[in-house]
């Protein structure tokens, strides 16, 4: 029947194919598209950003907002997740992007300016005298 041999070198070639296998799967893993790697997709940290832009007159603002991001994000769900906050007295909304999101949207047609958020939820002072009437 199979001398120990023939296990051993069948052993052998399926542990070196199965190596082989598992090197191209975490080399295929990491490329999503030619130009960029999932790790440095994953380390991009998204934070809040205000962006002004330009609207036309009588057009929906939350579509409006959604129109400038979908290049950017890919799809309109994509940027209606993104969006935290539709500014209705000013032309912009608040979003959560990554910075390389941040530098697409900045050439984009419409948008006046993207500035990171610089509010702070972490205060280190509560509130002061003029709580209490003393200012």
């Amino acid at each position: 029947m199979y001398s120990m041999r023939n296990i051993q070198y069948t052993s052998i070639v399926l542990l070196l194919f199965l190596s082989l296998m598992l090197a191209l799967m975490a080399d295929a893993r990491n490329v999503i598209a030619p130009g960029f790697e999932m790790e440095k997709v994953k380390k991009e940290k998204a934070t809040v950003y205000i962006v002004d832009v330009i609207r036309p007159k009588g057009v929906n603002l939350e579509k409006a907002d959604i129109h400038v991001l979908v290049p950017i994000l890919g799809s309109e769900k994509a940027a209606k997740e993104a969006i935290i906050y539709h500014y209705k007295f000013m032309g912009g909304f608040a979003a959560k992007l990554t910075p390389s999101q941040v530098k697409h949207l900045k050439k984009q047609p419409g948008v006046f300016g993207v500035e990171r958020d610089r509010i702070s939820t972490h205060l280190m002072y509560g509130p002061g005298g003029w709580l209490s009437g003393a200012v």
